[in-house]
């Protein structure tokens, strides 16, 4: 007489089926109708003892195939890139961003500092022009390079004060102003002006009965001396020379 306890367990057949304590039932599943055991409920893939046509307790086909059903399905795992591909993107587009800010601060400070070379020559040939008008030799020499002033005849305040003044009593209306400013390849910094006036005394320093008037051009060369920009020549524009 078997004693199990009430449970599913597979028969002669190899059909899982319910046993009562006494006896099978009519009661059969399929392995995917078997439920889980617990407790009380003996291993569905168990067979009666002594069974020869049924498996051992535990190994049955029908257990096997339970076990696949209820074992959780693994989740599948997403590639993931390579962090130092990330990382080498990132040194890489660092670099490129450097590089183009580096380029971009040096064309600007080099505009910056040409502009302001350029302002500075500028106010040069102004000072050189205001010091003739108010034949003022501080401003004269605060202007010009003592090179200019030694071939002019001017290395003394005193001459130079003497002409300005004879200048201002012979022209009237005595304007200037700058037409172009250019960088050359030496370094310095040539401007070009136009200058107009009335003359008021002939060749001979007669005074004359109309003023005649003038439009001349210069072109200046203006050089760095110390922290100064100063005229060191100036010619007509037909006879400047191009270094």
């Amino acid at each position: 007489m078997d004693e199990r306890s009430p449970g599913w367990y597979v028969d002669e057949r190899g059909d899982l089926r319910w046993w009562d304590g006494q006896g099978w039932t009519g009661h059969v599943h399929t392995p995917s109708d078997v439920p889980e055991a617990g407790p009380g409920t003996p291993d569905a893939a168990a067979s009666l003892p002594g069974s020869a046509s049924g498996p051992a307790y535990g190994s049955t086909s029908a257990g096997v195939a339970v076990a696949e059903r209820t074992a959780p399905a693994a989740s599948p795992v997403r590639p993931q890139r390579p962090r130092w591909i990330l990382w080498t993107v990132l040194v890489v587009v660092g670099l490129l961003v450097g590089v183009v800010v580096a380029v971009v601060v040096t064309l600007v400070s080099d505009a910056v500092r040409a502009s302001e070379q350029e302002r500075a020559a500028v106010a040069a040939v102004e000072g050189y022009d205001a010091a003739w008008g108010d034949a003022d030799c501080a401003r004269f020499e605060a202007s010009t390079t003592a090179e200019l002033r030694e071939s002019l005849g001017y290395a003394d305040c005193a001459v130079f004060v003497q002409d300005a003044e004879i200048f201002g009593e012979t022209v009237q209306n005595y304007e200037q102003s700058v037409t172009t400013v250019t960088r050359r390849d030496d370094g310095t910094v040539a401007v070009r002006t136009e200058e107009s006036y009335l003359n008021l005394v002939g060749a001979e320093g007669e005074a004359l009965a109309e003023p005649e008037p003038f439009l001349l051009e210069y072109e200046y060369v203006v050089v760095p001396v110390g922290e100064q920009w100063l005229i060191n020549d100036f010619y007509y524009p037909e006879d400047a020379q191009t270094p």
